[in-house]
């Protein structure tokens, strides 16, 4: 029978055992794994009995490893009779060890009470359009006509949009800066690719013109002899384009998509633009359905669940970086943050996602929302997979971890069914 005792807000401290007769499994485990290791004289490597080796060496030496394989197994089955709630390590401490009367272990953890939830049937959220507009249309149609667009040399003042051609000269306190000078330099004005409104100067220049910017270079402008100091450009310049768009015709639906017409390729356009649209609304009415009943939540959160949360989320965002070839480190030196500034961005979305689940484990108690035995055993033959684990791995799942998982899923269903649409 496992024990408790609360020791202050957040940790509490578990008392449990282990029998004599699972002790001695775990004896037998060690001495299997580790006979190899002895020589005892009269015996082959690996072949003296375990009394022998004991006699030898200790009547406890093989105790480390057996109490090793039989602690996870004994402190999760004390965790699911005391209906606890862990949410991080335990401090494991052996009070006592021995043949005749088993083990006796001490484990503090940090633990969650149960959350409560207030009327969380008829949860509401707005109406997402689901239909694409003429003008979202237009939009997608428009950047395939850009894609297939003529450059064009025009003759008339710049513009925005326009690609132009450039000669500049930059000075800082009337001295030529490293990098200031550049001969033949494309630009597409309006992209902002220039420090502070140094594009938006050129427009209603002419080809031929000379012209005088004047800018400030941003604070934490990278070179610091530059950083936050008055700079006059002088451009020259040297060429107006323009893109000359196709027009929207059969021809054009030829060149750019599979269709025949241009009315077939508007209408897959529009299909395409639509599926976007209800996936969108699927994301929309979860992000309102989940922070209305995050709202609706009264619990008491232990501090290290927020930490784990927040570790969890950096560590999947810094694989999808790995996954674009751009290590954590050099983002980090991109956006100007230190790793812990960064990570701290993660707080608000880690505090609401942990209250979330919370809330649907709520949920799933009041509303008997549990996983049937083929349900875990499907899970965790889906996990298994996913992740390539052998037999013994498999063994070792957390199958209260599974159920849990497979509880908070089916209250999420029910809340979401059970939400409202309003305008």
């Amino acid at each position: 029978m496992a024990g408790i005792e609360n020791i202050d807000k957040y940790t509490v401290k578990l008392s449990f055992d282990v029998d004599a007769k699972v002790f001695e499994d775990g004896l037998r485990y060690s001495y299997n794994k580790n006979k190899n290791h002895y020589n005892i004289q009269g015996f082959r490597k690996g072949k003296a009995p375990r009394k022998v080796i004991e006699t030898v060496y200790g009547s406890n030496v093989f105790y480390e490893d057996a109490i090793n394989e039989i602690l996870p197994a004994a402190y999760q089955k004390a965790v699911k009779e005391l209906n606890l709630h862990a949410v991080s390590k335990p401090e494991v401490e052996i009070v006592s060890a021995s043949t005749e009367d088993g083990v006796s272990f001490t484990a503090k953890v940090m633990a969650v009470g149960e959350a409560s939830v207030d009327e969380y049937y008829s949860l509401t959220y707005k109406k997402y359009e689901t239909e694409p507009t003429d003008e979202e249309i237009q939009k997608r149609i428009d950047v395939d006509r850009d894609k297939n667009a003529r450059i064009i040399t025009v003759v008339r003042p710049v513009k925005n949009g326009d690609i132009i051609t450039i000669d500049y000269d930059g000075y800082v306190d009337d001295a030529p800066f490293e990098g200031g000078h550049a001969e033949d330099y494309r630009l597409i004005v309006g992209e902002h690719m220039f420090i502070d409104n140094f594009e938006e100067q050129l427009i209603g220049a002419e080809t031929g013109e000379n012209i005088f910017v004047r800018v400030k270079f941003p604070e934490n402008y990278e070179k610091a002899d530059l950083a936050g100091k008055p700079a006059v450009f002088d451009v020259k310049i040297k060429e107006i384009q323009e893109k000359e768009l196709p027009e929207m015709d059969d021809d054009f639906a030829q060149d750019v998509s599979e269709f025949e017409t241009f009315d077939e390729y508007r209408d897959d356009i529009i299909a395409k633009q639509r599926k976007i649209r209800e996936n969108d609304a699927k994301y929309v009415k979860e992000d309102q359905v989940m922070s209305e009943l995050a709202s609706r939540t009264t619990v008491d959160i232990p501090p290290v669940m927020i930490e784990n949360r927040m570790d969890v989320m950096l560590k999947s965002f810094e694989e999808q970086l790995k996954y674009q070839g751009m290590p954590l480190d050099e983002y980090l030196r991109y956006i100007g943050q230190t790793k812990e500034q960064f990570r701290e961005t993660y707080r608000p979305g880690a505090t609401n996602s942990v209250i979330t689940n919370l809330a649907l484990e709520a949920v799933a108690r009041k509303e008997g929302l549990t996983p049937s035995e083929d349900e875990i055993n499907a899970e965790t033959e889906r996990l298994a997979h996913i992740n390539n684990w052998n037999d013994k791995q498999k063994s070792e799942i957390d199958t209260d971890f599974v159920f849990r998982d497979l509880s908070v899923k089916k209250a999420y269903d029910f809340v979401m069914d059970h939400a409202l649409e309003i305008a």
